[in-house]
């Protein structure tokens, strides 16, 4: 299972990512309108040990396409290594629906109110 909290009226938790220099902890904010598995800056992004995978066309919430470099890392999700692309948006990092899928969510939507994700 994966906790986190509400802030800033948005649920958010945090996940450890393979950097570079040992594992890293980032705070994503959870996004079911993103249809995608995890975006990150490329400050954040420099510091993964990630491969390169493709330039990936993004649909944004105004209906605009936009085209971003997408990385690969694996991620620890559940009791499974998850190959996961991420692409590069440089906005807060986001957890979107592809990862989540097969999953639940249960968040209590109030300042400070619990988040969690419980992978099937």
């Amino acid at each position: 299972m994966i906790f986190g909290r509400v802030r800033g009226y948005m649920p958010r938790v945090s996940l450890v990512l393979p950097g570079m220099r040992g594992p890293l902890s980032v705070e994503f904010i959870v996004d079911t309108g993103f249809e995608g598995d995890l975006s990150l800056p490329g400050s954040l992004l420099a510091q993964l040990d990630a491969g390169y995978a493709t330039e990936r066309s993004l649909q944004m919430v105004d209906g605009s396409i936009i085209k971003r470099l997408a990385y690969l890392i694996d991620l620890e999700w559940g009791d499974e290594i998850r190959p996961t692309e991420v692409p590069l948006l440089e906005n807060a990092p986001l957890l979107g629906a592809i990862l989540m899928d097969e999953s639940h969510l249960d968040a209590d939507m109030r300042t400070g109110g619990e988040v969690v994700i419980e992978p099937d």
